[in-house]
């Protein structure tokens, strides 16, 4: 899978947000969108541990041309999801649950390729948003 990408280094509740509108303004006006568009994201700190002003997160488009530098190229393999339909702030809960209380157990390793945040829907107006955060897993 391909996939063009922003990159965001800071705080999520203070910049974010504001990075994904640029970036989805950006997308639109390069490539088609519709309301099946797929966007992921890829976060590469632990909010438990990270500096909160220097996270590093990679908002994502799916594309079938390479036509930029900024590329991941993300190889097939199995990953485990779960759904996530809550407030954003509680998003560190769901990553939670999958690396302390079910990867321990699964029988599975993690893999060296990024988790993936697959995002179902925008924030509504209470906050929540719906996402599968999808962690990749080796035998």
């Amino acid at each position: 899978m391909n996939l063009e990408y922003r990159r965001f280094i800071g705080n999520y509740r203070e910049g974010l947000r504001q990075a994904w509108c640029d970036f989805c303004a950006a997308m639109a006006g390069k490539y088609p969108l519709g309301p099946n568009t797929q966007f992921i994201g890829i976060s590469y700190d632990d909010p438990l541990i990270a500096d909160e002003n220097r996270y590093i997160y990679d908002m994502c488009l799916p594309v079938n041309e390479v036509s930029c530098i900024h590329i991941h190229r993300i190889p097939a393999g199995d990953y485990a999801c779960y759904e996530f339909h809550d407030r954003l702030e509680n998003l560190i809960t769901g990553f939670n649950r999958l690396f302390a209380l079910w990867m321990p157990f699964c029988g599975y390793d993690l893999d060296d390729r990024p988790c993936l945040e697959l995002y179902r829907s925008g924030l509504d107006d209470t906050g929540r948003i719906h996402l599968e955060i999808c962690v990749p897993l080796r035998k």
